[in-house]
C-alpha cells in the first residue's frame, strides 16, 4: 500500500470504526468553531487515515470535528494522510482524540473503554496477559478471579445472575487490563499499579447501562465527580438488591429444608410408634387368649401411653411446623416490601440526578474570569439580573416543589377555601 498524501473525496471516508457518535456525539460548539476557521484559513490538510478493511474507502483515525466541519462546509474533496494503521494504532489515536476534545467529558472515556472491550470480544485486538499484571517488590500478584469481567459484557463476574457463567466465547479482562491498554494508570506507594478512578467509573457506568439501571440521558451532561458519585450509588444499590435477592432465596430454600426434615421425623416417629403400638395390640390379643388378665391390663395401658405419645408427637412437630411456616411469612413479607424499595429505586435515581445537577459548580471559574475582565456597565448589569433571575426562581419555584406534603386536614380545609 502506497502511503502519502491523497487527494480523497469526503463521502469515501468513514469514522474510525471505534468512534461511536449516537453515544458520544459530536461537540458543536466545537463545530462551529472549525467551521469559522475553515472560512477564514482553509481545511487543513494534515488529518490521517487508513484504507478501510474492507476495502470500500478509507477510515478516518482522527479529526472526526474536522471532516464534520468540512463536509458541512461545502468541501467535497481534500488531501489525507494516508498510513497502514492496525485496529491497535486506530483505537488508541482515538482514545487521544477524545481526551483532547472532550477532555472533561465522561461520554468521551465510556466510549473509549466500550471500543476496547468490545475490540476484544471481536478479535481485533489481542487478549490481556494476567499473569504478570501488577508488580510488587519484584513478586508478582495475579487479580482474584472475581475482579473479572467477560467481553463483550461489563458485568463484573461477582455480580452475573445467578448461576450464570460467561459464554466459553467470552474474553476475560479486568480494570487494570483497560486502563493500561489507555494509558490510564498510576503507581501507589511500592510500586503498585492502579486504574484511574474513572477508569473505574466509566466501565462501572457502563456496567450499570448494559444491565439498565441507569440511561444515557442520565449521566450526559454530568462532569467526573458528579459522574463517580452517581454511579457509586447506583452500583450500591443494585448490588444490595442482588445479595437481598439471593439472601431471600437461600432462607427460603433452607427453610424449605427443615420443614422436609421435620415431616421426614415426625414421619418416622409416627411409625415407629405405630409399629410398636401394632406389637402391643398383638401382644394383649394373645394375653387375652390366654386368659392373663394382669397381663392385658398391663399391656393396655402401654398401648394407651403410646397413644398419648403419638399425639404428643404430633403436637409437638405442629408446633414446628408453624414455626417455619411463620418463618417462611416473615421471609416473603420482607421480600415484598424489597420489590417496594426496588420500585421506588428510579424515583430514587432520578431524585439523585436533579440533586447533582443542583449542586454544580462548573462555571464557578468561568464567571470569576469574566468578573476580572473589563465588562461594560450594561453587561455586567444583565449578568447580575440573570443570576438574580436564576436564584429566584430556585427559591420560587425549585425549592417549593420539594416542601413537605400537607397533612389530610390541612389539606381538606385549604382544597374548601
Amino acid at each position: 500500500m502506497k502511503e502519502g498524501m491523497v487527494n480523497i473525496k469526503l463521502s469515501d471516508i468513514r469514522c474510525n470504526p471505534n468512534r461511536d457518535l449516537k453515544f458520544n456525539p459530536y461537540n458543536e460548539e466545537k463545530i462551529t468553531t472549525l467551521m469559522a476557521s475553515i472560512h477564514n484559513t482553509g481545511y487543513w490538510t494534515n488529518t490521517i487515515v487508513r484504507p478501510a478493511p474492507d476495502g470500500k474507502g478509507y477510515e478516518l483515525a482522527y479529526g472526526h470535528h474536522r471532516l464534520e466541519s468540512a463536509k458541512r462546509c461545502g468541501i467535497k474533496e481534500a488531501e489525507f494522510v494516508v498510513r497502514d494503521l492496525d485496529e491497535n494504532m486506530m483505537l488508541k489515536i482515538m482514545e487521544n482524540e477524545n481526551q483532547e476534545e472532550y477532555r472533561y467529558c465522561p461520554l468521551s472515556l465510556l466510549e473509549s473503554c466500550k471500543a476496547v472491550v468490545l475490540a476484544l470480544a471481536a478479535g481485533r485486538i489481542a487478549p490481556f496477559e494476567h499473569l504478570q499484571m501488577t508488580l510488587v517488590n519484584e513478586g508478582v500478584t495475579t487479580p482474584a478471579e472475581s475482579s473479572f469481567r467477560y467481553a463483550p459484557s461489563f458485568i463484573p463476574k461477582n455480580l452475573l445472575a445467578v448461576g450464570k457463567l460467561p459464554s466459553t466465547t467470552a474474553v476475560p479482562y479486568t480494570v487494570l487490563d483497560v486502563a493500561k491498554y489507555l494509558g490510564r494508570t498510576y503507581k501507589l506507594k511500592g510500586g503498585v499499579v492502579d486504574a484511574h478512578k474513572n477508569v473505574r467509573a466509566a466501565l462501572d457506568a457502563l456496567y450499570l447501562l448494559e444491565v439498565k439501571t441507569i440511561t444515557t440521558a442520565q449521566i450526559k451532561e454530568m462532569n467526573w465527580s458528579q459522574l463517580g458519585r452517581f454511579v457509586a450509588d447506583a452500583k450500591a444499590e443494585r448490588e444490595r438488591t442482588i445479595l437481598r435477592k439471593v439472601k431471600t432465596a437461600e432462607e427460603i430454600k433452607k427453610l424449605n429444608a427443615d420443614a422436609l426434615r421435620i415431616q421426614s421425623e415426625q414421619r418416622a416417629k409416627e411409625k415407629k410408634i405405630a409399629d410398636e403400638r401394632a406389637a402391643l395390640v398383638k401382644k394383649e390379643v394373645e394375653a387375652k387368649r390366654e386368659e392373663d388378665a394382669n397381663k392385658a391390663k398391663a399391656i393396655k395401658e402401654r398401648i394407651v401411653a403410646k397413644d398419648k405419645q403419638a399425639e404428643e408427637v404430633a403436637e409437638t412437630f405442629t408446633v414446628k411446623r408453624a414455626a417455619i411456616e411463620a418463618k417462611v411469612e416473615e421471609v416473603k413479607q420482607k421480600q415484598v416490601e424489597a420489590k417496594q424499595e426496588d420500585t421506588y429505586l428510579p424515583i430514587r435515581r432520578t431524585a439523585d440526578r436533579i440533586i447533582h445537577l443542583l449542586e454544580r459548580r462548573d462555571e464557578e471559574e468561568e464567571i470569576k474570569a469574566l468578573a476580572r475582565k473589563d465588562i461594560n456597565a450594561n453587561d455586567r448589569e444583565r449578568l447580575r439580573q440573570a443570576a438574580i433571575a436564576k436564584g429566584t426562581w430556585y427559591l420560587d419555584f425549585v425549592a417549593t416543589q420539594f416542601l413537605p406534603p400537607l397533612s389530610v386536614k390541612r389539606r381538606v380545609t385549604k382544597e374548601s377555601k
